[in-house]
């Protein structure tokens, strides 16, 4: 998991090229985001609840 964290981590810190972010709007990156944000700490919460 904290594999996972740490390479999204350094694909955040990644900047986009000036093209794709001149194709996405911020709707559709905020809710990128969010939608990946949210599937990471799902998927953290459900590990951390099995292994209880």
């Amino acid at each position: 998991m904290s594999g996972d964290l740490y390479s999204f981590a350094s694909f955040v810190r990644t900047p986009l090229p000036y093209e794709v972010l001149n194709q996405m709007d911020l709707d559709g990156v905020s809710l990128l985001l969010y939608s990946c944000l949210s599937q990471l700490f799902a998927s953290d919460l459900t590990l951390r609840f099995l292994w209880h």
